[in-house]
């Protein structure tokens, strides 16, 4: 109800209550909202600055209620509770016409609020517009508790791209979830403290949101540290694999909230943000077939490398001929019982989603929003962290300086099996990197040149004559006509 004064209580000269109106937006509700404390006696100058604490009004109204006699809802008790709701309800006052610092005052009285911890600074407005802090996928804002306490809220960025409003809200949710999950693990993740979803009704910011930690450090770049340095991360980086080796999950997919739990539901997407959500398999070959078959069905249909849609649907149809091969090597012989396991795989790992300090102790972990969890062979093999982004880019096949780093060190901790995956076959990172974004013909012959040699373990003498003998090949698939269709259109463009 709009429960003003100035509106909703009719009185006469004596200041009788002559009549109750304004009963529009009405609605059932708890009682802790329908008994708790009212617009009718906040202190609005309070409410509007941010001021915690309850006002003259609230409390002689407490005082009114305790002489009643009421026994059925204590409603003095509620009364005289926190006003979470009526901040809440009031929000950020809607139609009010309000300035920026007005705006910020009114946050960070909600947020204090509802959290019992005092905020120390007021936010910088401009976080929230076009000068805000953000990446390629979200934007960030601080909230800076008087604690000392630090959180981040990831507001992801959505009018710039033509992904799913439902993909979004499932990313925002499967970040929580996991996040919710390595709670348990001994890793540097930030605490998450809550989010929410544009789709709720109840989510009164409007937007996608996670709260998480802030996480003190500066992200790690592999070409800005020393020899030294490099291996220090490694070594650290091993310990978190072997850890997370330590949290098998049973099936393919990535987290997502159930009953309030983190439970397995279907994958994130990955990094290209290409594809949907698909799953959650229990086969490794069902994985790897769906995320092939996707692809064909985009490049057929023109959605994706368009310009060069021979080489890409050659690269997956290549791959579903030889899906067995993708998934068997790299495997310890000594351990099947791993092949059946599944483990959480960090899908942005560039580097940068490492938080250090200046000596090169990793302080945190971040950016877990297209987490996995995928076979061990993926899971621990070689990654972009120490990848060679040259010969990823080429057909130049085999295992960086940093993968042999890296799997050594995994090797002096103990981690034998783990070892095994970080200095196998690079097939599954080739894989899942495809054709990457924004790359030339020439590139994207060179990729599928190189999934070619990785896969069957030696190079093509004639790419142009392999690609017509693959091109016969395509001939029984049924999207195959679609694909010259796009050849016959880039033809006709090119002359």
């Amino acid at each position: 109800m709009d429960d003003k004064d100035d509106h909703h209580i009719l009185v006469d000269d004596d200041y009788n209550i002559t009549g109750v109106i304004g009963w529009t937006f009405a609605r059932v509700v708890p009682a802790f909202e329908a008994f708790g404390p009212l617009l009718l006696t906040a202190d609005l100058d309070d409410l509007l600055k941010g001021k915690l604490g309850r006002s003259l009004g609230d409390k002689i109204l407490t005082k009114a209620l305790h002489g009643k006699g009421i026994t059925d809802i204590d409603l003095a008790r509620m009364m005289n509770g926190p006003d979470v709701v009526r901040r809440f309800s009031f929000g950020l006052g809607m139609g009010m016409d309000l300035s920026s610092t007005e705006a910020d005052h009114l946050f960070k009285g909600i947020i204090s609020t509802a959290t019992g911890i005092p905020l120390l600074q007021e936010m910088d407005l401009e976080v929230c517009g076009v000068d805000a802090t953000m990446g390629c996928a979200n934007y960030h804002c601080w909230l800076i508790f008087d604690t000392g306490e630090k959180w981040i809220v990831r507001i992801p960025r959505t009018g710039f791209s033509d992904v799913p409003s439902e993909l979004v809200e499932y990313l925002v949710e499967s970040e929580y979830a996991t996040l919710k999950f390595l709670e348990s693990a001994n890793i540097p993740t930030p605490k998450v403290h809550g989010y929410g979803l544009a789709s709720d009704p109840s989510n009164r910011v409007g937007v996608c949101y996670i709260m998480m930690q802030a996480l003190t450090g500066k992200p790690y770049y592999a070409h800005e540290a020393s020899t030294a340095q490099k291996e220090r991360i490694i070594e650290q980086v091993a310990n978190y694999l072997a850890e997370l080796s330590n949290h098998p999950v049973s099936s393919i997919g990535s987290f997502a909230m159930v009953n309030n739990q983190p439970e397995i539901s279907a994958v994130a997407s990955n990094r290209f943000v290409a594809l949907g959500t698909y799953g959650p398999f229990t086969s490794s070959l069902d994985y790897i077939t769906s995320i092939i078959e996707q692809y064909m069905d985009l490049i057929a249909d023109g959605q994706l490398h368009h310009k060069h849609s021979l080489e890409a649907f050659l690269f997956y149809h290549f791959l579903r001929e030889n899906k067995d091969r993708l998934m068997s090597d790299g495997h310890p012989d000594d351990n099947p019982e791993q092949q059946q396991q599944f483990f959480i795989k960090h899908v942005d790992d560039k580097g940068d989603h490492l938080l250090i300090d200046d000596d090169y102790n990793v302080t945190g972990i971040i950016d877990w929003q297209f987490v996995r969890v995928v076979p061990a062979t993926e899971a621990f093999g070689p990654s972009y962290v120490t990848a060679d982004l040259g010969s990823l880019y080429s057909s130049s096949t085999g295992l960086s300086a940093d993968d042999r780093l890296f799997a050594g060190a995994l090797r002096s901790q103990g981690y034998h099996d783990l070892a095994a995956f970080a200095e196998g076959n690079e097939i599954m990172h080739r894989f899942h990197h495809g054709l990457a974004d924004g790359i030339s013909k020439n590139e994207a012959r060179e990729l599928l040149e190189g999934m070619v040699s990785c896969v069957l373990g030696k190079g093509v003498d004639d790419l142009d004559a392999w690609i017509g003998e693959m091109c016969i090949k395509c001939r029984g698939d049924p999207r195959w006509e679609k694909v010259e269709a796009l050849l016959r259109e880039q033809e006709a463009e090119s002359d």
